[in-house]
Parts: structure tokens; sequence; C-alpha cells
């Protein structure tokens, strides 16, 4: 719901980084989380970038960090130029942490500060995206 409320308010196209194999069980998960060197295969590799000046970067926040997928997606896109803008959801973290590590690993990218969407309205995810 809060992916689709984003995209809309954007006019964006969605593209979802999804891992070639499908998600894994609750144990891979907890492996790739684990190990910062992690890597998982893309299913699909981000297309079209250059259409676009503003980029969202959505996730739900895993052991207080972006999945590993997401550090796959940033890798294998090119993101000269871009404002990236992440946003996420989380059962109980804040997206400080994750917004920290993911500026942290890449520091030449243009960052731009995120929101956790936890029950943000259509209005609110609005505003938001107008700023």
């Amino acid at each position: 719901m809060w992916r689709q409320s984003v995209l809309l308010a954007v006019s964006s196209f969605r593209m979802e980084a999804m891992a070639a194999g499908g998600f894994a069980g609750e144990y891979e998960r907890w492996m790739d989380m684990a190990d910062a060197s992690s890597r998982p295969a893309l299913r699909s590799q981000p297309q079209n970038l250059a259409a676009y000046d503003t980029i969202y970067i959505g996730f739900p926040i895993w052991w207080n960090l972006a999945p590993r997928i997401i550090n796959s997606f940033i890798e294998k896109g090119d993101f000269t130029g871009k404002i990236l803008i992440p946003f996420a959801t989380s059962g109980g973290s804040r997206i400080s942490n994750a917004e920290q590590e993911l500026k942290k690993a890449y520091p030449s990218l243009n960052w731009q500060k995120g929101r956790l969407m936890n029950g943000a309205t259509k209005e609110e995810i609005k505003q938001w995206t107008k700023k």
C-alpha cells in the first residue's frame, strides 16, 4: 500500500528489486543480513534511470538496515547525478540507521532525507514528495 502511494504521489514508474531466486526463508535472510558483503542476485537490472532526476528507494527495515538486495540494486544501477530518497516501513526501527549506512556505503551518491512510512496517509505522502 505505501509503495503504491509514493508512486502515485510522484507519478512514477515502479521497478522492484527482487531476488533472482525469490526471497529466501528466515534462515537465509538472516545469513544475508549477517554478511555485510552479501549481494543477492537481482531478478532484473535497473533500467531507464536516465529518465529520472529523483529516485525513491523503498524497503522494509531488517535488523535496523536496508535489506542487502537494496545494495545489489544500487550497485547495478547508474545513479550518478540522481537524487536518492529512501523510504521504509519497520516493526520497530527508525529509518535513521538505514539512511546512515546507505550514505556510508555510497558516499558519492546524492542522498536526501528519507521517511519511515508506518501509518502515513496518502495525503501525508503526497505532501512529503512535494518537498
